[in-house]
């Protein structure tokens, strides 16, 4: 059976790495360099050659949008002239020539050449978030909602008035393991940890001036530990990043990397909206935990946009979005408040059918609650169930708004800053203990603990 668990996972405060060993033959130390990082065209297209000098295998990846441009050859082995094609155009247009050194382990080494057709609309940095500095050597890192206003670095024409929410998750600032290196302008201070309970990061309120074309970059970074091998690969099937104009529908961005070390990756997403919006939101959400951390974001207006985003068409609920926080009479259930204390069901959804956390007959120590399957009567559950075994007492605390939870022994239920468990206890304590009962849109309910901003929810992983 699933069992519920408290939304943080162990966040281990140091990471190590290794790096990949370069497996080709001995040649010299490795170089790629370019004949030069920009090459222009004009509108009515054509053809140029230009010179990639290396001393290792090399090939080519090409930006997203990018198939009006023909390069041959996309591959080679040591130095090399490059031809590249391109029909006429009547806007401008840029595309991104990635040229790659791997070896068996993979990428090591990468050099960008931008392609421009035309006059490309000057870009205009919109926001740009380097996380800062957390001042610190070791745990515990501050979450995002703990990190101090002036510890954000809020860059751009509008960063000023951009918000930062961890919607899900625990997501913490440190400056532990790698951190960023090998792109221009690498802060190599804070990153924003991606930690366990599915973290999903959002920026928001970001202005725009009624642009359509935009450019979002990051560092980002990827380390797991597979019997003391590290791997540094930075999976993109494994992180996401979604679009939003109003924080409740969401369209997924393609994005590529270029290596820009062992152990940081650099991504663009090019982008251009069907209709323009006053404001954007950017989420990031990571499906695997406690493996990505990201530096140096930044959102530029101008270029020649990419892949088309129809921000009417997004869907709701992309990447574990819970939507803007209900206001009261707002529609949908949004007006629903807490009814207070009593005994209630601790319930999820599991492959569509209701399950019920188990309480336990311990005493003390900790326990990850079973669950157990339950049908509704009529397809509703009671409110205040007060003779169900499955049922925990909800009592008041000493803070308006704020809750404790006991199961049927008397016994509470707390959380911690480092483990994902309920641990118990028979009295309440100072830190862990008070939690917040917020309803979503759906009509179901975020229980959040408010002394370390961790949800409770279902997952299949301890059984």
């Amino acid at each position: 059976m699933g069992k519920l668990l408290c939304g943080a996972m162990v966040l281990f405060a140091a990471m190590s790495f290794t790096a990949c060993v370069d497996d080709n033959e001995d040649v010299g130390m490795p170089y790629l360099e370019l004949d030069s990082e920009v090459l222009p065209f004009t509108l009515e297209g054509g053809d140029a050659t230009f010179m990639v000098n290396t001393n290792r295998p090399w090939f080519i990846t090409k930006s997203e949008n990018s198939d009006w441009l023909t390069v041959e050859p996309m591959a080679g082995d040591g130095a090399a002239q490059v031809k590249i094609q391109m029909t006429a155009a009547t806007t401008g247009r840029e595309a991104t020539l990635n040229f790659n050194i791997a070896n068996t382990y993979g990428v090591y080494l990468t050099k960008s050449m931008k392609i421009q057709q035309g006059e490309i609309a000057a870009a205009e940095v919109l926001w740009h978030e380097n996380f800062g500095d957390t001042g610190q050597t070791s745990s515990p890192w501050p979450l995002v909602s703990e990190y101090a206003d002036s510890k954000w670095e809020k860059g751009g024409l509008y960063g000023a008035n951009v918000t930062y929410t961890a919607v899900s998750g625990t997501m913490s600032l440190r400056n532990s393991g790698k951190l960023s290196a090998g792109y221009a302008d690498a802060s190599g201070a804070a990153k924003l940890f991606f930690g366990s309970g599915s973290p999903v990061f959002v920026a928001g309120n970001i202005q725009t001036d009624g642009a359509v074309n935009y450019t979002l970059n990051f560092g980002g970074g990827y380390s797991k530990s597979n019997n003391g091998v590290y791997d540094n690969t930075f999976y993109t099937d494994k992180f996401h990043v979604y679009i939003s104009g109003d924080n409740k529908k969401w369209s997924e961005v393609t994005y590529t990397t270029a290596q820009a070390d062992e152990f940081w990756v650099y991504a663009t997403a090019q982008f251009t909206l069907k209709e323009a919006a006053d404001v954007l939101y950017v989420k990031f959400a990571a499906t695997e935990a406690s493996v990505y951390a990201i530096d140096d974001v930044q959102l530029v207006s101008g270029g020649v946009g990419g892949q088309e985003i129809d921000l009417a068409a997004g869907s709701e609920g992309e990447g574990g979005n819970e939507g803007e926080e209900p206001t009261p009479g707002g529609d949908g259930t949004s007006d629903k408040t807490f009814p207070g204390a009593g005994k209630y069901l601790l319930l999820a959804k599991k492959e569509g059918a209701f399950v019920a956390a188990t309480p336990s007959d311990k005493t003390s120590s900790y326990f990850y609650p079973a669950v157990t399957a339950v049908t509704p009567a009529n397809n509703a559950l009671a409110a205040d169930d007060t003779t169900n075994a499955l049922a925990w007492t909800i009592a008041a605390a000493s803070t308006e708004g704020q809750y404790t939870i006991a199961m049927p022994n008397n016994h509470y239920c707390y959380g911690t800053a480092d483990h994902t468990s309920f641990n118990i206890s028979s009295s309440v304590g100072t830190g862990g203990y008070t939690w917040t009962f917020t309803p979503h849109t759906d009509g179901s309910w975020k229980l959040l603990c408010v002394d370390y901003s961790k949800t409770l929810q279902y997952s299949a992983q301890y059984n």
